[in-house]
């Protein structure tokens, strides 16, 4: 589970590889999106609130566009990614087992 500073949407990632985003004001998500085959492990959010990394128990790390919800990029890891986070500068920074990998700009 993460917040969009943006915006202040909380995103959660569940254990049927969906992602909700979700308002206070709301009963229900405001959007569900099938990010994985498998339990999603981790998300992280870019400052500007355009753009989410998403991990999963199938080795896939996934690059999405909020602003229209579509994939733009995936990458396979060697084991599953347990953290992620993204710098105010745009780099995302993964975490797996004792390993730390800084593999990009978001």
């Amino acid at each position: 589970m993460t917040q969009n500073r943006h915006n202040a949407i909380i995103h959660v990632g569940h254990a049927n590889g969906t992602v909700t985003l979700w308002s206070p004001n709301m009963s229900t998500p405001l959007v569900k999106m099938l990010t994985h085959y498998g339990p999603v492990h981790s998300l992280a959010i870019d400052r500007e609130g355009k753009y989410m990394a998403s991990s999963g128990a199938d080795h896939k790390l996934k690059i999405w566009d909020l602003r229209t919800y579509k994939e733009l990029h995936s990458y396979t890891n060697e084991r599953p990614i347990d953290e992620m986070a993204v710098s105010d500068t745009g780099l995302l920074a993964l975490g797996f087992g004792g390993h730390v990998k800084v593999p990009a700009l978001l």
